[in-house]
């Protein structure tokens, strides 16, 4: 800031006013703060210099400004002297200096300034970070002074009071300021003071404990935890961020089993009884017990070496110490590792008051706002809402850890003192006993804690683990926290997993299952260990108990079920195929060279046409996806085995390199794990490593009384398997200096000899496999090319010796052949029965009188095809595999094929290899497969083609073979029952129906009585110029001979017209149902006369299809008249108009009718086949298209 600057803005504070006398006499030295004339002006002023002078790491405003003590000075006085706010001008100055004090007070993101510094490389961006952090604390010191917090508290208030539909943006605003001041008062870290510091450093450690007992008592922390129980309302979720940061920071840094009172009756472990047993402790390994008084003086020793060699020692003590911690007392210390330090791995030491306050406020939070709280965050985590910073994430996974451990150490608790009082607890004050601890333990119970540990939050929890460890840039201090909330997430779980209750059991194991699931979160831990380098020790003791933590609990849940299944990711690798688009096939033409060479066709201007697709095809596979999903049986043992690797050792190795300042318990997370590799998993010779064994003989010679216990067992165990192993293999002494892969590991466990062994040995599983594996080449290619191949890939396996006894046999097969009858093949081509009739030819066997061409025949599928494409014959005899030469084979064709083959093994250049895997395919499936894939070829890789149902309860389901006579006898009886019973059914049935068809022939034949006078005409679309309509209608009128089916119809169609309700129908409607029953009825008697079913008939279908147009007759017009008196005669009705017409008349009256058509099923006999009926039908065959005159003259038809 230049001077100009500067000198403006200290005028511009002087302007803010000051302290002046208020009594004239000299002794009184009372003050009283007086405002300037234009003090809310100078506050405005004030308020633009920090926003002119914002800069990213250091604000130099608020540096001046900080070392002036304008808060203390002026904007507190000015706050208190304008309180209460009850006026517009005292509120509005109130404002101005909250509006100042927010960025004033605001939090130090390190975080933030550390990687400013790295990227810009500049650390001058960060300024005097020590300068401001005191600033800070003056300002915290500032504001607890009485009354200047309720002063706030009640700016506060006044909006909050607003209804929420009535609120203003200023309202939001003031509500925001006073969230935030609070917010940065208790992220301001207290200075760390040692036991030997002044009075002022000791009341500046213990700030945070003052500022938590004003909260309280006025009543701000009541207010963060009413906001934290309403969170889940709207009107108070937009405040869930301030209040998560505000309890985060209030209990940041402070263990929660120092929240948690000891037990009466048990010894305490305070801080100074600790002290006194470290101190005693030490002085157990500097004592001098045994030694002379002389010995403090100096001493000079002499030592000689195997070789003759003397050393002289001029050292202290040197006549009781050993001779190789002299040695190694002068060499030079290595450089320790510099790790990296987080801003939060101090820990906070508290007084018994702050205890107890901590201790009610969390449980509080956990009673009553817990679960509306961190299910609001959640839900806005996951929508990723704008308020929600990257920093949020970090707090929410560090405050659900600090909950999680403190409501599960708390019930602990509870319950231990509850046991310790009953002990001497009697009658009365046992039950008042009982219900105090009932009280008590309904205040921290699981229910309180669910949304922490519902699957939703787990997995949030994981995907901000894996955001930030996939990156190149990886946050580990945000890792640390999402490592140590999933760590208290599973001691939560198991402690559920062992509670009385059924309901919290079922839940564990819930999450538990959908937690293990995936293998790829499984995975995701086993890497956070093996990738530790240079982090800081609280990340290396976070993640060395979060894997103890992880291997108890999931042994736990594994071997409660008796089968746990994983979900495993499997990468689908793509392989280039021979397709008919873009690419050529091989034909016979084809030369096996170029083929195999890789050498592109001649381009003859056919492969122009499948470019296009082809590129399109490439673009498709570059979009589809890499990998599956699959399920796999989980086995705890398979999973332990990945933790035995050598960078997992390193990360151990690196944890217990500060051993002396271990105690049990961590001491005990890496014995557990080291005995889980050499023991479990039988892999000792990870730990034979150099600096593996140089470490464990410090802690071997170290007196440390907590490494007794679990540490100096295991390494007294490990060192007895090393030297026992260097017994049998001396250059074990060697191999420590080389690091411990896998291979090398199972070398030095078994032995390399029992390896090699091992890997010529074939297993039963594998012979099977083998025995059934068929191959076929590329069909496509000439019968020469495919042997040619056999030939080049049994060489590929230096399988020489079997292409020789294969020339061998055929050599052999023509000679024999050539001793049997027939010596020329044109006898047997004149005559080819001949072969069949003559006994004097028969088939040739091939003869294996070796073990190494017995197996071939077994299990070398190679030969198998090169025998296959030779035209012998496969006999599977007593589970045994035979070739031979079938007679069918002429002499002719067996020459031609050993001198086929002879040509090609002499030519045959071994220098040459190809991969065969697109020539040889497999043609079935092995014995042992099951699955959905198949190979390529051999050495192919495999493809999945189709996904299986594999239901992993089958082997768990046992099938009983045993049969039981009485079993089968009461199942003969009820099949002779039930058979019986369906006997009687059945001529019950038979009964019915035969009534119900007299019924119904009665009701026809009654049915057909009425409608003999009723007439219906049907004609086609064309006119009937040629009297065609006549004839017709002479037809309908014959008699028509009724069959059983027309019965049947006809009474159906009574019977649904009985059923439904009456009601007045014209004339239309009733000539149309006329029509329909003599037209229906007719085509019924022709369609009954053929072998069809009656309601498919050609006949019908051939009736239904045409379009009729329906008149009145007589019966009907009669009707009308009828209707028409009833009216009141009125109208007089002609009477030409009652009479029938003639075909002539209608054909005539056609020119001035128009038809409608309506359109109706294309199939009549859909709805009644089918068995139901739409709504609102009445059963009756649908008709296909039904034609309605209406004439033009008369309007109110």
């Amino acid at each position: 800031m230049d001077p100009d600057t500067e000198s403006l803005l200290v005028s511009t504070c002087m302007a803010l006013g000051g302290f002046e006398d208020v009594s004239e006499d000299i002794n009184d030295a009372t003050q009283v703060y007086v405002m300037g004339d234009e003090c809310l002006e100078c506050l405005k002023d004030i308020k633009k210099f920090i926003k002119y002078f914002d800069e990213p790491g250091d604000n130099i405003a608020l540096t001046y400004l900080g070392k002036m003590g304008i808060l203390e000075k002026d904007l507190i006085p000015i706050m208190m002297v304008n309180t209460p706010a009850n006026n517009p001008t005292r509120e509005r100055l109130v404002l101005a200096c909250i509006e100042l004090m927010v960025p004033m007070t605001w939090v130090i993101d390190y975080a933030r300034l550390q990687q400013m510094v790295i990227t810009e490389e500049d650390s001058s961006i960060v300024g005097n970070l020590h300068e401001r952090l005191e600033i800070l604390r003056g300002y915290k010191r500032a504001f607890l002074q009485p009354g200047v917090l309720q002063a706030v508290f009640a700016v506060l208030m006044k909006p909050l009071e607003v209804e929420y539909r009535l609120r203003t943006a200023r309202d939001q605003a003031v509500i925001r300021l006073g969230l935030s001041l609070f917010r940065n008062l208790v992220a301001i870290m207290d200075a760390d003071t040692s036991i030997s510091g002044t009075m002022e450093q000791f009341i500046g450690s213990i700030m945070q404990e003052e500022l938590i007992e004003r909260f309280e008592e006025e009543h701000i922390m009541a207010l963060f935890v009413t906001l934290a129980s309403s969170s889940t309302d709207s009107q108070l979720a937009e405040w869930n961020a301030l209040t998560l940061e505000t309890f985060f920071y209030i209990f940041e840094g402070v263990d929660p089993d120092d929240l948690v009172p000891m037990v009466s009756g048990q010894a305490k472990n305070s801080q100074l009884q600790d002290l006194l047993e470290k101190e005693e402790r030490e002085k157990k390994l500097k004592s001098t017990a045994g030694r002379k008084r002389h010995d403090r003086f100096g001493t000079t020793g002499e030592v000689r070496l195997q070789d003759g060699t003397r050393v002289v020692m001029h050292q202290k003590g040197a006549l009781f110490a050993s001779f190789e911690n002299q040695l190694d007392n002068v060499k030079r210390a290595r450089a320790p590792i510099k790790r990296h330090k987080e801003a939060d791995e101090n820990k906070k030491h508290i007084s018994k008051s702050g205890s107890i306050r901590l201790r009610n406020l969390a449980l509080t939070l956990l009673e009553s706002g817990f679960n509306p709280l961190f299910t609001s965050l959640r839900r806005d985590m996951e929508s990723e809402r704008e308020k929600i910073k990257e920093h949020h994430r970090a707090q929410y996974m560090s405050l659900v850890a600090f909950m999680l451990k403190f409501q599960r150490q708390y019930s602990e608790y509870l319950t231990k003192q509850y046991h310790e009082d009953k002990k001497n607890a009697q009658g009365p004050r046992l039950e008042e006993l009982e219900m105090e601890y009932q009280e008590n333990f309904l205040r921290c119970d699981f229910d309180f804690i669910t949304t922490a540990i519902e699957v939703p939050s787990v997995y949030l929890i994981i995907r901000s683990i894996r955001d930030h460890f996939e990156p190149r840039d990886k946050k580990w201090d945000v890792i640390r926290k999402g490592i140590n909330c999933i760590q208290e997430i599973l001691s939560t779980l198991y402690a559920m997993s062992k509670s009385p209750k059924d309901e919290y059991r079922e839940t564990s194991a819930i999450v538990q299952n959908n937690l293990y699931y995936e293998d790829g979160t499984l995975e995701l831990f086993l890497e956070l260990i093996k990738k530790y380098r240079k982090q800081s020790t609280k990340y290396l003791h976070t993640v060395v108990k979060m894997v103890h933590i992880l291997l108890k609990t999931l042994e736990s849940y594994s071997t409660s079920k008796t089968a746990m299944f994983i979900r495993k990711k499997i990468a689908i690798r793509k392989r280039k195929v021979l397709e008919n688009t873009g690419k050529q096939q091989p034909s016979e033409n084809d030369d096996l060279d170029q083929i195999l060479g890789g050498e592109k066709p001649v381009d003859d201007g056919t492969q122009e046409m499948g470019g296009d697709e082809q590129d399109q095809d490439e673009e498709e596979d570059e979009h589809a996806p890499t990998f599956t999903m699959k399920e796999h049986k989980f086995h705890f043992q398979e999973f332990e085995r990945r933790f035995a690797s050598e960078h997992v050792v390193h990360t151990y190795c690196a944890f217990l390199e500060g051993f002396e300042d271990l105690d049990e318990t961590q001491l005990h997370w890496a014995a557990s794990l080291f005995h889980r590799i050499a023991v479990s998993c039988k892999n000792p010779a990870v730990f034979y490593k150099m600096s593996t064994l140089q470490l464990f003989h410090r802690i071997m010679q170290s007196n440390k009384e907590d490494t007794k216990k679990d540490m100096v067992p295991f390494i007294s165990y490990l060192l007895h398997q090393f030297f026992k192993r260097m017994q049998e293999y001396p250059m074990l002494i060697a191999e420590t200096l080389f690091p411990k892969t896998s291979r090398a590991c199972l070398e030095i466990n078994v032995g390399r000899d029992v390896i090699e062994t091992e890997k010529t040995v074939i297993t039963e599983k594998k012979e099977k496999k083998l025995m059934a594996t068929e191959l076929q080449v590329d069909q496509t290619l000439p019968e020469g090319d495919q042997i040619k191949i056999a030939v080049m890939a049994l060489v590929e396996d230096d399988d020489n010796e079997l292409v020789e006894w294969a020339i061998e046999l055929l050599k052999e097969g023509v000679a024999k052949r050539q001793l049997m009858q027939f010596r020329s093949e044109s006898e047997l081509e004149e005559n080819p029965d001949l072969m069949y009739s003559v006994e004097n030819v028969e088939d040739i066997p091939v003869v294996a009188n070796n073990p190494m061409k017995q197996e071939a025949l077994r299990l070398k599928p190679r030969f198998r095809l090169l025998l296959k494409l030779l035209k012998f014959v496969k006999d599977e005899v007593d589970s045994d595999v035979q070739y031979k030469i079938p007679k069918e084979l002429p002499t002719d064709t067996i020459a031609d094929y050993h001198e086929l083959l002879d040509t090609i093994y002499k030519d045959l250049d071994e220098k040459e290899s190809y991969d065969f895997s697109a020539l040889i395919q497999k043609i079935n499936k092995s014995s042992s497969g099951g699955s959905g894939k198949k190979r390529s070829g051999i050495g192919g890789r495999k493809e999945v083609e189709k996904e299986i149902a594999v239901y992993h309860s089958a082997e768990y389901i046992l099938d009983s073979d045993s049969e039981d006579d009485s079993y089968y006898t009461n199942e003969k009886k009820l099949r002779e029952r039930v058979m019986v019973k369906f006997t009687e059914a059945e001529e019950a049935k038979r009964k019915m129906d035969e009534e119900h068809a007299r019924v119904k022939s009665k009701k026809h034949k009654e049915m057909m009585t009425r409608m003999s006078g009723r007439k219906a005409v049907s004609l086609t679309d064309d006119e009937d110029e040629d009297g065609e309509g006549a004839q017709l209608l002479e037809d309908m009128k014959k008699p028509q001979p009724k069959t059983a089916s027309d019965v049947e119809d006809s009474d159906e169609d009574e019977m649904e017209k009985e059923k439904r309700p009456v009601r007045a129908r014209t004339m239309d409607e009733r000539n149309d149902s006329e029509s329909d029953s003599e037209e229906v009825g007719k085509n019924k008697s022709q369609a009954a006369s053929s072998s069809s079913p009656p309601r498919s008939s050609p006949a019908r279908q051939q009736y239904s299809s045409q379009r009729r147009v329906v008149q009145l007759d007589s019966d009907d017009s009669e009707d009308d008249d009828k209707q028409e008196d009833k009216k009141g005669g009125d109208s007089e009705v002609d009477e030409e108009a009652t009479q029938p017409l003639s075909l002539t008349q209608r054909l005539a009256q056609t020119s001035t009718k128009r038809r409608i058509i309506l359109d109706d099923s294309e199939d009549e006999g859909t709805m009644q086949d089918s068995g139901g009926s739409p709504p609102g039908s009445d059963d009756r065959p649908a008709k296909k298209k039904i034609a309605m005159e209406i004439d033009e003259d008369e309007d109110d038809l």
